[in-house]
């Protein structure tokens, strides 16, 4: 029958219709598991991102301990962001770096000032004593300077060269040295030692062993052992365990920043060019500390410094009290008017007016002590005490008064053109005066007379102008007013006075360069003339 279908056939047919994916997932599940689709949907789940950064920890630790290149493929990216960060923020590696350069800058400057003030005491305790004289002959007979010699006396120890050799090739990696030392074969020098440590291990059956110091003259070459890595290092002195501890410090550090490079060393030096900062911080040197004597010879220079400048004072102190002796002495003699003194270094000058009666200044100075001055006295005789004729009876008190005082007012002292010094003939009427204002001042007191003043007045001729001729007028009044103070009288009772030059064109121009004396005073009403 051609309309009517078989039923097993029809089921065939539809089962081979279904998509083969089907029958493949569930091919899938029944040998996987359902795990297997849950890890598929949770892998489907994560980005990228996030994959890679579940391992890219262990990914970077597994390549650095086969090469360098993730340090290679970092480097210039990190260096870039540094720069960048620097330039834009430099303020902020200010900040992360001073907690760690002030301090070290502190400590270095302070280091620094100590080791200069520890140099400059030991040059000082040394350079006047006679070990540094002997020392300076040796160094001369040596051929060498003073400064290497007392090194060589002073140093406790200096590390010249130091040297890093690579501890299974025995291979030199990185050498420094200081200025002083010539550098000679050091690939040669490393292969000795190298062969003399795997001498001395064959011959005493010690392998592994190896020789801590080599001494050789007043050298010592100290061998720091490491797993990796020798530093051997030549040292003048004695070796020290701060020297030693530092040597061992230093490789390290080594051996922490270039623990690849030497792992895989294969004679290339050129990763080892940054160890040569570290190598030189082990060209140390240290003085010999001596036990601190005190400065008896500082001590002793300070001490004479100071009993000279006592000494120099109480010379100078002796010195004045003998010049101020020999003036008093001088205005205290009897009849002795002083008219000027000078001084010139240790010459004592003056000028003087005496009473030809009295001694003369030979004897005077005879009988004094004038050490350490030379003294010397320009003397003129003048009649201190002239002898009037008594013609009329004694006049009375107001009499004498009115006298005294027209006396001195009519007395002119007269000076040369443009001085203002007394010639020795005007100074001869000095005296006089003298005498006259005492006896006024006498005569003031037993009359009552409580106020008198003296009045010194100055002149000066056409020849200037104004202002010169105001300023020598007073000059002229003042120096007499010396004179008259200096021998005696009261400077209370002076009054000084410059004028310049007056119109008076009656008088000639000598007697206009002059000087004048006015006394004022209030005299009492029960006067009797």
């Amino acid at each position: 029958m051609a309309g009517v279908k078989d039923p097993q056939v029809q089921g065939s047919a539809e089962t081979t219709a279904q998509p083969l994916g089907d029958d493949f997932d569930r091919l899938q599940q029944l040998i996987l598991g359902p795990d297997y689709s849950r890890a598929l949907r949770s892998i489907a789940a994560q980005s990228e991102t996030d994959r890679v950064a579940a391992v890219v920890a262990e990914a970077i630790q597994q390549r650095a301990q086969t090469d360098q290149g993730v340090q290679q493929a970092i480097e210039p990216a990190v260096t870039a962001s540094l720069d960048q960060m620097i330039q834009k923020q430099p303020h902020r590696i200010t900040n992360v770096l001073y907690p760690i350069i002030g301090p070290a800058i502190r400590k270095s400057v302070a280091a620094a000032l100590a080791e200069m003030m520890n140099n400059l005491n030991d040059i000082l305790s040394q350079s006047l004593s006679m070990k540094a004289w002997w020392w300076r002959i040796a160094a001369w007979r040596s051929g060498i300077s003073y400064g290497e010699f007392a090194l060589l006396k002073t140093l406790l120890y200096q590390v010249d060269q130091v040297l890093l050799i690579h501890k299974d090739t025995g291979l030199l990696i990185a050498e420094t040295n200081t200025e002083s030392v010539i550098s000679e074969d050091t690939e040669l020098v490393t292969s000795m030692l190298t062969a003399i440590n795997d001498f001395v291990s064959d011959s005493f059956k010690q392998p592994g062993s190896r020789i801590e110091s080599i001494r050789f003259g007043e050298h010592t070459i100290e061998i720091i052992v490491g797993p990796m890595a020798v530093l051997a290092a030549k040292v003048k002195g004695s070796v020290t365990p701060a020297l030693v501890n530092n040597l061992n410090e230093t490789l390290e550090v080594i051996h922490q920043r270039f623990f690849s490079e030497l792992e895989y060393f294969d004679g290339n030096k050129t990763p080892f060019t940054e160890a040569q900062p570290l190598l030189s911080t082990c060209l140390l040197h240290k003085a010999q500390e001596k036990p601190r004597r005190k400065p008896w010879l500082a001590y002793g220079l300070v001490s004479l410094l100071i009993i000279g400048c006592c000494l120099k004072f109480g010379y100078w102190w002796y010195a004045e009290q003998k010049k101020a002796d020999i003036v008093q002495a001088i205005k205290k003699q009897p009849d002795y008017i002083l008219i000027n003194q000078s001084q010139t270094g240790k010459q004592l000058n003056f000028v003087l007016l005496r009473d030809p009666a009295t001694p003369p200044p030979e004897a005077l100075l005879a009988a004094m002590d004038t050490a350490p001055w030379q003294v010397g006295i320009e003397a003129h005789s003048a009649p201190l005490h002239p002898t009037a004729i008594q013609t009329a009876p004694e006049p009375t008190a107001g009499q004498r008064w009115r006298e005294l005082v027209a006396k001195v007012q009519s007395t002119r002292l007269y000076f040369s053109v443009d001085s203002n010094q007394l010639s020795i003939e005007e100074a001869n009427k000095i005296p006089l005066l003298v005498n006259s204002l005492e006896s006024i001042a006498e005569l003031a007191t037993t009359l009552g007379i409580k106020h008198h003043q003296i009045v010194v007045t100055g002149f000066a001729d056409p020849s200037g102008d104004p202002t010169a001729n105001a300023a020598i007028s007073r000059n002229r009044a003042q120096a007499v007013a010396d004179l008259l103070t200096t021998n005696g009288l009261s400077e209370n009772l002076i009054t000084v006075w410059g004028v310049g030059h007056l119109n008076a064109l009656d008088m000639p121009t000598e007697d206009q360069r002059i000087v004048t004396i006015q006394i004022l005073s209030s005299e009492p009403a029960s006067w009797t003339p």
